[in-house]
């Protein structure tokens, strides 16, 4: 992994994760409801591009790209497919160690 996707990676974490994980939403679960609506929204393109970058629209690129990742596409497709492997047994780019 290159210095640059482990900055943009560790950025991300830190930030916005905590407003993308999903589960139950308690009374107070410590989002505002923008933060709500952004998370509420990421989730649904998830959901309707099924993880694949090309199936999005260019709405819901726009979006990633200007409202969660200040304009930086690299980032916005990082943090997609960092979701998009959630709950997958082996992240992309991790299957351990080459041929020999």
């Amino acid at each position: 992994m290159n210095i640059q996707k482990a900055l943009v990676l560790a950025a991300f974490s830190l930030v916005a994760m905590p407003m993308l994980l999903s589960g139950c939403q308690s009374k107070d679960d410590g989002l505002t409801n923008e933060q709500r609506q952004t998370k509420d929204r990421f989730s649904e393109i998830m959901e309707r591009s099924k993880g694949d970058w090309n199936q999005l629209t260019d709405e819901d690129k726009k979006f990633l790209v200007n409202d969660l990742s200040n304009g930086n596409e690299q980032a916005a497709k990082t943090m997609f497919e960092i979701r998009a492997s959630r709950g997958k047994s082996v992240p992309p780019g991790m299957s351990g160690p080459g041929p020999k």
